[in-house]
């Protein structure tokens, strides 16, 4: 089954997010905008814990735009191809997307 990847808990309801499949914290605590290798190295530390699979697991973007600018960034370095989730605040609901970055090498 996929899973939801979503950088740290937050106020936004997740619960549309939760038909897509299990919800994956990176982060059960909130993470400091400004350590921005901290951030780096929990997204990279959690992808491998669980065995984050680009191409069926899901990378939530919801958030402080800062810290998911990160959260992306750092997937899409080890990652040409992934999906994403993003929130279509017209319907209410998220829609999944392909993120394809053709100058990465998969090194994950």
């Amino acid at each position: 089954m996929a899973r939801v990847i979503v950088l740290e808990s937050t106020a936004f309801v997740l619960t549309e997010a939760k038909a897509f499949g299990e919800l994956i914290f990176v982060s059960k605590s909130k993470l400091h905008t400004f350590n921005v290798d901290s951030i780096i190295q929990n997204v990279v530390e959690k992808l491998k814990e669980i065995n984050y699979n680009p191409l069926e697991d899901m990378i939530c973007l919801t958030g402080p735009s800062q810290k998911i600018a990160l959260f992306i960034g750092t997937v899409a370095s080890m990652h040409p191809e992934f999906i994403v989730l993003i929130f279509d605040g017209k319907s209410s609901k998220y829609k999944q997307r392909m993120f394809k970055n053709d100058n990465v090498k998969n090194t994950g």
